[in-house]
Order: structure tokens, then sequence, then C-alpha cells
């Protein structure tokens, strides 16, 4: 930074400060920009919204305004070298950022998000900036509220979801339960012990290694899922790896989740690589 640079700060540190500006919370409103309605089919929905202050005297640009940062990437040259700032330059940066910080504290706010009666987060945000939050919707209707507490803003939606939730869920559980190796690492693993998960259906059929069964069950690298299973006794198989430690597999179903018909169950067996499927469990699913 050049000497005049730092006189120019320093007049503009030393002169009158513009009064701070104080939000009239009476006006602010909290704008849904883009949020569901109507029927959907994906469990993940997508809100997009943000809060306004009509009089706030910079808000923040759009994203994506302004010039592109990259057109003029052909003429642009490495900056050359640069003297270390003085004490007295640094201490007046320092000064210019802490007072930049106490003139937009009123900026940085939160906002309480309900989702089916119920509170999921706490989302941090910018006014006048918009945010976008991911939501996973229930079979049914499905209400959301947004809340600013200080100034009491409001914004709500609804919608319905069909076939938006798997209605049967076998989760394994990950977490620091077993120790393995690789033959040719030393590396404890930790995660989903070494082997796959197996899930006979009523029918016979057999639900693994990604597969889908012919009714719809269908196994993916976070378990098995069934949007709607038919009603019979399920059984929950482990497939031990060839290699490995023994080690404790559990799986967690869940049937119903989120209604008043849910129905839990849990399995656990200690598991030896190299053994042939064993069954940890059975559970029946009602008509």
């Amino acid at each position: 930074m050049s000497v005049l640079s730092v006189a120019v700060l320093l007049l503009a540190l030393a002169a009158p400060a513009a009064p701070a500006y104080v939000p009239d919370l009476s006006r602010w409103r909290l704008e849904l920009l883009e949020a569901p309605g109507g029927w959907v089919t994906d469990p993940r929905q997508e809100v997009r919204y943000r809060l306004v202050d009509p009089g706030d005297p910079s808000p923040p640009a759009e994203p994506g305004a302004g010039t592109d940062p990259y057109e003029d990437a052909e003429s642009w040259r490495p900056p050359g070298p640069r003297a270390e700032p003085t004490p007295e330059q640094e201490r007046a940066q320092r000064e210019q950022a802490e007072a930049e910080a106490r003139a937009n504290a009123w900026r940085h706010r939160k906002v309480r998000v309900l989702l089916n009666g119920l509170l999921t987060d706490w989302d941090y945000l910018d006014v006048n900036a918009p945010r976008t939050l991911w939501l996973d919707s229930r079979n049914g209707e499905n209400r959301l509220e947004l809340l600013e507490p200080d100034s009491g803003a409001r914004a709500a939606a609804t919608w319905w979801a069909g076939a938006a939730q798997d209605r049967l869920e076998v989760t394994p559980e990950r977490g620091h339960t077993y120790s393995w190796r690789h033959p040719w690492s030393l590396d404890t693993g930790i995660g989903v012990p070494p082997g796959d998960l197996e899930v006979l259906e009523p029918d016979g059929a057999l639900a693994r290694g990604g597969a889908t069964t012919p009714s719809g069950g269908r196994c993916t690298w976070t378990g098995y899922l069934h949007p709607a299973p038919a009603p019979g006794t399920y059984t929950v198989r482990w497939q031990p790896s060839a290699w490995g430690d023994p080690a404790a597999v559990t799986v967690e179903v869940t049937l119903d989740r989120g209604t008043d018909r849910e129905r839990r169950w849990r399995f656990t067996r200690l598991i030896l690589p190299g053994s042939p499927p064993a069954i940890l469990g059975t559970f029946d699913v009602d008509p």
C-alpha cells in the first residue's frame, strides 16, 4: 500500500462517520422466491427465500451481477512485489474492518424453519441475500413455516407429496464398532463392516448389490428401500467379505417412518469373514 493510499485511508477514518443505519423491523418481510406447491413426487424439495428490508442502503448484489472476472484473463499479469504494511497501516486496516463489521451487524439474522410443525433448524442468513433450503417431504400434506423472530416476518408454503417417501427402510449402522484392514493396507476401516446387505422378500426375490426386485425393492449404498412393500415376512441377511476381522453388524429397520403407524426393528449379529450369508433377523409387514 502506497503512502498516498495510507493517507487517504487515515483521513477517511478521521472524518466524521456517517450515521449508522437503523433498520425499521416493522417493514421487513420474508419472500418465497421458489417453493413447492400442489402435488410433488420428489422427496427432496428446494426452497429459495429472502428476508427483505426495503430501506437497506446497500443491499447485497444479486448472484452473478457485475463484470465477468475472467473476461480479461488473457491480459492479466501477476502483481509485482508488495511492501509489508507498517504497524500504523495494519492498525488502520484493522480499525476499518471492525467499523465495517459493526455497521453491518444488524444484517446478520437467523430464521426459524418449521416443517410439518417441527423445528428442523435455524437458518443463518444476511438481509436481502437469497437463501436455499433442501427439505425432505413426507407422504401426504406438508407445510413449511419460516419465522424471523426479531421482526415477526413470516412466510409459509403447503404442498402434497405422493410416493415421496419409501415406506420400508433397512439401514446398516455406521460407526467405530469394528476394526478391519485391507490385505494391502494398514489403515483401520471406519463405516459399515465389510460385506453386503441382503433382503429376502416374501415372494422369494432377493435384493442385493444395487439390484431392484420385481416388486420395487432396491439396495443402495445406504441400505434397502421399498416404496410399497407387500405384506409378509422379510428376512434381513448379511453376506460377509472374504477378508477382515470378526465384526458386530447392526441394522435398523423402519416401517412407515414419521407416521402414527411407525414400527422399528433392530438386529445385531457377530459376523465372521468368509462365512456363508448370515440371517440377522426377520420382520412382518402388515397389509
